[in-house]
């Protein structure tokens, strides 16, 4: 019969170091990444960020152009909807990179 034995602590502990990163990374670098894309790219003077909870950030993104108001008799109106997308395409790519070059340079894997 043959026996092994495997010493696993040092996978372990390597494992540990990289969720505690990642948790770092999740309650202060992405919310601190998102506010310097939004002050960047979307060009905000205030921007908002919010962090719920210690892995998640989040922030509104508006149009700058207000929804068209059209009457509709007296006292009433209605919204128009605006067929084009409020964030555009490349401003979303932009952000994607920005995190995972953030992350490429937090986490070693």
């Amino acid at each position: 019969m043959i026996e092994y034995q495997l010493d696993l602590s040092p996978l372990m502990d390597r494992l540990n170091g990289i969720v505690q990163k990642m948790q770092t990374f999740g309650s202060q670098s992405m919310p601190q990444e998102m506010t310097d894309w939004q002050q960047q790219d979307l060009n905000r003077k205030q921007p908002r960020t919010y962090t719920p909870s210690p892995v998640e950030a989040w922030t509104d993104i508006w149009s700058r152009v207000a929804m068209p108001i059209t009457g509709v008799g007296k006292g009433r109106r209605r919204m128009v909807s605006i067929r084009r997308p409020i964030l555009r395409p490349q401003l979303m790519d932009s952000f994607h990179q920005r995190e995972i070059t953030r992350l490429d340079k937090e986490v070693d894997w």
